[in-house]
């Protein structure tokens, strides 16, 4: 199995973060990894371009690693992908680390990418647009929350449900106070 893939299965189970913030943060490893393909994610299992500090040293070693635009930085080094997804959560939420309301869009996706990269060192403009854009991919990979009701239920319950406009457009509204007719869960 592909090392991308592998890091998808791994985050599908990690629990912990919810599931705006699992998405926000697999859109933002998307983008910075190019689904895994660069050589910083394919050798060093750093999917996020997380540099090394002294707080990372639980999680990582330091390597030396140029990027593509030819600069030589020390970056993380994990030896697991576990480690990989608890270190960069350790890094976001570390008291040393800028990111102190994070927690805050813990129901926003988007509004954490934009918060992240506010709060931090965002690379370069349009980062926000770039990494929100890959938002309906990453929450796709990661598949449904758990608990949440099974695909295609929520149209089969509207299907059930008059819509708005013929509630308006019903001169006799006494079906309204009819008891209502429960569908069996397993009709549906």
């Amino acid at each position: 199995m592909p090392i991308w893939q592998e890091l998808v299965t791994v985050y599908r189970g990690h629990t912990g973060k919810s599931a705006q913030l699992k998405a926000a943060s697999l859109a933002q490893w998307i983008f910075e990894s190019d689904r895994g393909t660069r050589s910083l994610a394919k050798d060093h299992l750093n999917f996020a371009g997380l540099k090394y500090r002294d707080e990372m040293a639980m999680y990582a070693t330091p390597v030396t690693y140029t990027r593509v635009d030819h600069e030589t930085t020390t970056y993380c080094k994990f030896a697991s992908l576990t480690n990989f997804i608890e270190g960069y959560w350790h890094f976001i939420t570390s008291p040393a680390a800028p990111y102190g309301k994070w927690q805050d869009y813990s129901a926003d996706s988007a509004g954490y990418i934009s918060y992240i990269a506010d709060a931090g060192d965002c690379p370069f403009p349009g980062y926000v647009a770039d990494v929100s854009r890959l938002l309906p991919e990453a929450t796709t990979l990661l598949g449904p929350t758990p608990g949440a009701a099974p695909n295609g239920f929520a149209a089969r319950a509207r299907r059930l449900m008059p819509s708005p406009s013929a509630l308006r457009s019903c001169r006799n509204r006494s079906y309204l106070h009819r008891p209502i007719i429960r569908t069996p869960m397993w009709k549906l």
